[in-house]
């Protein structure tokens, strides 16, 4: 049964618990919009929290917090990260929850994302974005969700026959050093680890799997999102990109650029699953494709 109600938590304030099939979610009232928790029946948040990264923008502090936050790119100071300090507005209905942040004044744009069970494991998560400004706004829809610390994204790459043509694509940011040690690449994944080390990583891909993962402990995040053929992307063509740091990993989605029109709304959706993962061979010092191999047959719906 779908529940929804508005609970008092010590850390954020006022909170919506949302719960399906044992899964629960909670989502920020007195800021955001952001999701802060995510897990299963007698599981721990798989979000990560607690985060100290902070910045002053436009005459606020931005603060990182965690969890799962909707920003649109490419990325630009200060633009990217105007603070969502304010409480935001929400709607329940009988299968739907929506929260709606107020208007940027810097942009003009506003944020909204509604949330949906689809099944007892499956959370639709649909980020909208409504030019409310005078002009065109051309911008990517960015969903960024800060997973909890220790654990390992895995991002599928493409395995599709394309003859003489490439069927793989890469952007490496500039601080990243391939040769480091929690980053993997094999020839059907990129494997990146959070660990606490010095240094910044992040890697981003075309991805034509339409998913990625997240493992920590006994729990495996699976985040599926849409791929438009024949369309824009920022970042040089990404889809898909994991970010990490010795406080934090980012595993995060990103929808093709649009032109959004005075007075209209684009679109980004993911579908979230966590599940209990049994088999603790993923954590070993290296992944190994027969490893990938048992995600894929388990839990991955490749289309």
């Amino acid at each position: 049964m779908f529940n929804a109600k508005v609970i008092k938590n010590q850390k954020y304030g006022r909170c919506l618990q949302i719960s399906k099939g044992g899964n629960e979610m909670l989502v920020t009232l007195d800021f955001g919009p952001r999701i802060i928790s995510f897990k299963r029946a007698e599981g721990e948040n798989i979000l990560g929290e607690d985060l100290p990264l902070k910045m002053f923008v436009e005459g606020e502090d931005w603060k990182l917090v965690g969890g799962h936050r909707f920003w649109h790119g490419p990325e630009s100071f200060p633009r990217t990260y105007i603070p969502d300090n304010d409480p935001v507005e929400f709607e329940v209905s009988e299968n739907k929850v929506i929260i709606r942040q107020k208007e940027e004044k810097m942009t003009s744009l506003r944020k909204t994302i509604e949330i949906s069970p689809m099944d007892e494991h499956n959370f639709k998560i649909v980020h909208k974005l409504r030019n409310n400004g005078l002009f065109d706004v051309k911008v990517a829809l960015w969903a960024i969700t800060v997973m909890r610390m220790g654990g390992v994204a895995i991002m599928p790459l493409d395995d599709k026959d394309t003859g003489f043509l490439p069927n793989r694509q890469f952007s490496i940011w500039p601080y990243t050093d391939i040769k480091d040690k929690r980053f993997e690449l094999s020839n059907r994944f990129v494997a990146i680890r959070q660990q606490e080390m010095e240094g910044k990583l992040k890697i981003g891909i075309d991805s034509g799997k339409r998913c990625a993962c997240y493992i920590e402990g006994e729990d495996i995040f699976i985040k599926r999102f849409d791929k438009f053929e024949d369309r824009e992307y920022i970042d040089g063509g990404c889809n898909l990109e994991v970010y990490t740091d010795k406080k934090a990993i980012e595993l995060e989605t990103l929808s093709p650029i649009y032109n959004i029109k005075v007075g209209h709304e684009a679109y980004h959706e993911e579908v979230w699953e966590i599940l209990k993962y049994e088999d603790k061979s993923l954590l070993d010092e290296r992944i190994t494709d027969k490893d990938f191999e048992k995600i894929i047959d388990r839990y991955m719906d490749f289309r």
